[in-house]
């Protein structure tokens, strides 16, 4: 490490990533051992924090070091750093982060206040940056707009004033990563956009994490697409980097289109997270009948299982809602409606940028209006007004996309799809969802293609979330239905086969356009196949049938399917 890499943190930065472009990191650290000077043990201990996914140095020693051979100046710089050290190191090792966090705050703030005593100081651009730049990280994850907001101007002028392509760059990532856990994620593209980063990803300073945080804003927005092609265009599948395929299959999982080794995923915060999206995947993978709808119910008991932590662990709000959704979906496609209720019972407003959040929420509320629930978590007309809401928002925000949002709810959701294509004002984006839905006339079909007539009343009692009665296929009907596979991305789908009746459930919940929407829906879809086998549900139907004539009232149709 030449001299002027120790005393200069500009000449340190270039140097470093002039050097992990050629040799690996620990070879760095073992060529540079011989550096024990207080600046010596500093540039070592900041190359050092940066192993993975823990560093197995001793960063502490070497601080402790330092500090005690120090001038006052360098002890201060040292100081900062000991901070920066010790919060990364208790978010890296999964430790509870709120008392560090709220005490690093202050600390930060203590050692501002210490650094603007030392302006005449040769390490003070050195010693604010970095005290600035530890206290934005800290607030991020405390949810402190307010503090971000007053510190993000000084810090970007801080950062370019260096004059240097690696520290501007680096910080304006993060300081566009804190926007990011702010739920701000226009703001975070609009800094990740600016021509001057752009122009150092060309030159290859960083690049990987400027693509990466700018398609994860994308992604939070719901616009899948822009997140998959930022990263595939800029890294083809061949000579792919491990982290942007972590990245790839990362967003794919979250929207139900990827095939991955669930052994291999090395996200330790969010691996439970991806197994249970794997393990829904899995479980839509397959017709829901005989043996594949027992292994169903399974995986999603796994999910419960893997998911348990999500309730109590120190996380980010935005992580927190999708824990929400996740096990109320699960509870909902196992039947326990009740407890899907129970599960949102201390969910939280999402931020209005959170439109990915947003998106499958709004849509569990409308999926749980299909079932024989009496009164509902969110009244329907509000749970409509939420999920319109989200496309609407989603075609005026910048960088937003409607039409992936739709996709994302027609993957988890394809019933409150199907259902926003059908109500009064109904979601433009999700008119495709139409064609799920089974038509049923002297027989029935999906997208063209003949269904046994049995299967109809089972899916129809599995998608209102009842008992099924178990149906069993003839050789050449279990052919048929076995074909009713498609791909999405890498993903395989069955169906989804949509029968007519929970989305007629949640119509008779509103008013006269709503039941008048269900009589169209009805003359237009049908109900059951003359063939079907199932008189109890035909029964029920016929309560349902009169529920949307006017001629009996919603709670006789309820009751009806809490009877089934």
């Amino acid at each position: 490490m030449p001299e002027s890499a120790l005393s200069d943190y500009g000449a340190f930065m270039t140097w470093m990533n002039e050097q992990l472009a050629h040799v690996t990191l620990g070879a760095l650290l073992e060529a540079n051992a011989h550096l024990t000077s207080p600046l010596g043990l500093l540039r070592r201990s900041m190359l050092a924090m940066r192993e993975r996914p823990v560093p197995k140095r001793d960063v502490i020693d070497w601080l402790a070091t330092a500090h005690a051979e120090a001038d006052a100046d360098i002890q201060l710089l040292i100081e900062i750093f000991e901070q920066h050290s010790a919060v990364k190191r208790a978010h890296m090792e999964g430790m509870r982060e709120a008392d560090v966090l709220h005490l690093s705050l202050r600390e930060y703030e203590q050692l501002l206040r210490r650094v603007s005593s030392r302006s005449s100081c040769n390490l003070h651009a050195e010693m604010e940056l970095l005290a600035t730049d530890g206290l934005i990280r800290s607030a991020k994850r405390l949810q402190l707009t307010d503090v971000i907001e007053r510190y993000g101007p000084r810090f970007q002028a801080i950062a370019a004033s260096f004059k240097n392509d690696y520290i501007f760059q680096h910080s304006m990532i993060h300081l566009s990563n804190a926007y990011t856990f702010l739920g701000q994620y226009v703001q975070a593209l609009d800094i990740l956009r600016d021509r001057q980063l752009l122009a150092l990803a060309k030159k290859e300073i960083y690049p990987e994490l400027l693509f990466m945080h700018t398609a994860t804003n994308y992604f939070n927005l719901g616009n899948l697409e822009q997140a998959l092609s930022i990263l595939t265009e800029k890294y083809p599948e061949s000579g792919r980097p491990a982290r942007i395929q972590l990245s790839l299959d990362t967003f794919r999982t979250f929207n139900g289109q990827a095939r991955v080794d669930r052994t291999s995923l090395g996200l330790p915060r969010y691996d439970w997270t991806m197994q249970a999206l794997l393990l829904f995947a899995e479980s839509d993978a397959g017709p829901p009948v005989g043996k594949t709808l027992t292994q169903r119910e399974e995986q999603l008991r796994q999910v419960l299982t893997l998911s348990e932590h999500a309730l109590t662990r120190d996380t980010y709000p935005t992580d927190l809602l999708f824990g929400y959704w996740l096990r109320a979906r699960t509870r909902l496609l196992l039947g326990e409606y009740g407890m899907a209720v129970q599960e949102l019972a201390t969910v939280f407003e999402p931020l209005p940028e959170e439109l990915f959040n947003r998106a499958l929420l709004t849509a569990l509320d409308l999926e749980l209006a299909m079932t024989p629930l009496t009164a509902l978590r969110v009244p329907l007309a509000e749970a409509e007004r939420r999920f319109r809401q989200v496309f609407e928002d989603a075609r005026t925000t910048r960088y937003a996309n409607p039409e992936s949002l739709a996709r994302l709810v027609q993957r988890w959701h394809p019933q409150a799809a199907a259902y926003a294509a059908l109500m009064p004002n109904p979601v433009r984006e999700c008119l495709p969802a139409l064609d799920l839905l089974v038509r049923v006339d002297q027989r029935a079909t999906w997208r063209g293609q003949a269904l046994p007539p049995a299967l109809v009343p089972h899916l129809t009692r599995l998608n209102l979330h009842v008992p099924t009665v178990g149906v069993t296929l003839s050789g050449n009907a279990a052919y048929q239905v076995a074909r009713l596979s498609r791909p999405v991305g890498e993903a395989s789908v069955w169906g989804p086969v949509l029968p007519l009746l929970p989305v007629v459930v949640a119509l008779s919940r509103g008013g006269e356009a709503h039941r008048e929407a269900a009589r169209r829906a009805w003359r237009d879809f049908g109900m059951l196949p003359g063939a079907h086998r199932d008189p109890e549900l035909d029964s029920v139907v016929e309560v349902w049938r009169a529920v949307v004539a006017g001629e009996r009232t919603l709670a006789d149709g309820l009751r009806a399917l809490q009877d089934l």
